[in-house]
C-alpha cells in the first residue's frame, strides 16, 4: 500500500466511501446496517484527514473522530461545532466491526443518521479546501 499525503485523494477516498454507503442504504431489502454505519463513519474520518493534510499538518494513526476536529480546529474553530455529529460516528468504527460489540442491532434510523451527520462534515470540508 501506497500511503498518500495529497488531500485530495484522501477526499476522493472519503465522498466515494459515502457513496458506497448512501447506495447501500438505498438498497430497498437492506436490513443489516452495520457496514452502512461504518462506511459512513469511514467516510467523515478522511474527510477531516484530508482537511488536516490541506493544511499541512498531520495526524496520528487515529479514529477518534472529536480527537480530529481537535485537530482541524487548530486551523479553523468552526470544526468544533461538527463534535455533535463525530459523537454519533464515532461507536461505528469499532461496534461495527468486532465480535466483543456484537449483537448490536444497528437500524435504518441508526444508518440515517449516520449519512446525516458525515454528509454535514463532508460539505464542511469541500465548502473550506474547494475539493
Amino acid at each position: 500500500m501506497v500511503e498518500s499525503n495529497d488531500p485530495k485523494v484522501w477526499f476522493q477516498m472519503a465522498k466515494a466511501e459515502f457513496d458506497y454507503a448512501c447506495s447501500d442504504l438505498e438498497e430497498p431489502k437492506q436490513d443489516f446496517f452495520a457496514p452502512t454505519c461504518f462506511h459512513f463513519q469511514q467516510s467523515a474520518e478522511k474527510c477531516l484527514k484530508a482537511y488536516i493534510l490541506a493544511q499541512k499538518k498531520r495526524f496520528r494513526k487515529i479514529h477518534n473522530l472529536i480527537e480530529l476536529l481537535q485537530i482541524c480546529a487548530q486551523s479553523d474553530s468552526s470544526f468544533i461545532n461538527f463534535r455533535d455529529d463525530a459523537a454519533i460516528l464515532n461507536p461505528f468504527y469499532t461496534d461495527t466491526r468486532y465480535p466483543a460489540h456484537w449483537p448490536i442491532g444497528f437500524t435504518r434510523e441508526d444508518a440515517e443518521k449516520a449519512k446525516e451527520a458525515a454528509g454535514k462534515i463532508i460539505k464542511f470540508v469541500k465548502e473550506r479546501v474547494g475539493f
